[in-house]
């Protein structure tokens, strides 16, 4: 949480093109997406503790913790892509 605090007091009087190209240097970019893994997995965390205190039944709580993990799972991604795509790494219509 440091590093996201440090991170948006940077990028508030920036333009798009020089917060693009501060997000773009290796170390922020390899911050930013452990940022996303690290945020989205306590998410996923979260609300799968929400899943087995509220819902009763065991069949339907294991169909929501799956497909929560799987929006999760999808969330990382884009967000590993985007990172990616910002970085260079990925080729993309950017």
């Amino acid at each position: 949480m440091i590093y996201f605090t440090y991170l948006m007091a940077s990028l508030g009087p920036l333009n798009y093109p020089e917060a693009r190209s501060f997000v773009s240097t290796p170390h922020q970019g390899i911050a930013l997406g452990l940022l996303v893994i690290v945020g989205l997995f306590h998410a996923a965390l979260g609300v799968q503790m929400i899943i087995e205190d509220y819902i009763p039944l065991a069949s339907g709580r294991l169909v929501l913790v799956m497909m929560s993990r799987a929006v999760f799972i999808i969330a990382s991604l884009a967000g590993l892509v985007a990172v990616g795509l910002i970085m260079g790494w990925v080729k993309g219509a950017v």
